[in-house]
């Protein structure tokens, strides 16, 4: 993936113009921008008004996705860099959110999703960081350090813990989560207070509508019939009777 590339620059000057003076931004750059106060990066949303898939796209997804499908830590990477490419440039053409993204593709629950992506952009976040440890192979080593320790310290930290426990890439299965867990809790200790992450609040259980969620059921449903139809003679004629159906949904 090119991380230079400039979204901005791929649109029409009128609506280049908008995109930027409505997100009060210079230029869109793929995945990943700018540290917060804790050297955490942040995410550029794209509007979904100005995205349209180019071929280089379609290719791009297909070859994410078959990782994500046939892959156990390179899938978890895959799926990390479909749901931030481009501010979400590959789903969100398609589906109303992330979840019902990898429900419909890899019948994943929400959860276990989230997991899998925030595993994911830890293993990225080693990549680029060139961090020189073994790579962990279970989600929930990753889980505790993802949870509990600002961006900017991860890849230090799991540098350090492979050292102090001289990790391999032959002994890395031998660790367990209690061991990652209890290195986590010692490294805190160094970090300022201001820099960690804020507890998570506890989400309150919103209830949604009857309507609310045949919309949603029903929109992920046409989403894949679309996927389904690409080989069919009168693909065209059949997807565009599928997008007259998602606009009255969304009306």
């Amino acid at each position: 993936m090119n991380n230079n590339l400039n979204i901005i620059d791929q649109l029409e000057p009128e609506v280049a113009s908008e995109v930027a003076q409505n997100n009060k931004i210079d230029r869109v750059i793929p995945g990943f921008s700018g540290p917060d106060k804790a050297g955490s990066e942040q995410i550029v949303e794209v509007p979904i008004s100005v995205i349209q898939l180019t071929e280089k796209d379609i290719k791009k997804l297909e070859k994410l996705e078959a990782k994500v499908k046939d892959a156990v830590v390179e899938g978890w990477k895959a799926l990390a860099e479909i749901q931030h490419y481009e501010g979400g440039r590959l789903w969100k053409i398609n589906y109303p959110s992330f979840e019902d993204y990898v429900a419909t593709r890899f019948d994943f629950n929400r959860k276990h999703s989230m997991r899998l992506v925030e595993a994911g952009r830890f293993l990225l976040l080693l990549d680029k960081g060139k961090s020189k440890g073994p790579q962990p192979t279970r989600e929930s080593h990753i889980r505790e350090i993802s949870q509990k320790l600002p961006e900017s310290h991860r890849v230090n930290f799991w540098d350090k813990f492979c050292e102090e426990h001289s990790i391999t890439e032959k002994s890395i299965h031998e660790i367990t989560a209690k061991q990652v867990k209890e290195a986590v809790i010692e490294y805190r200790k160094d970090i300022p207070k201001e820099d960690l992450p804020a507890k998570a609040p506890r989400a309150k259980k919103v209830k949604v509508s009857v309507v609310e969620k045949i919309r949603t059921k029903s929109l992920a449903l046409l989403a894949k019939v679309k996927d389904q139809v690409q080989e069919h003679p009168k693909s065209e004629a059949i997807v565009l009777k599928l997008e007259e159906l998602e606009g009255l949904l969304n009306d």
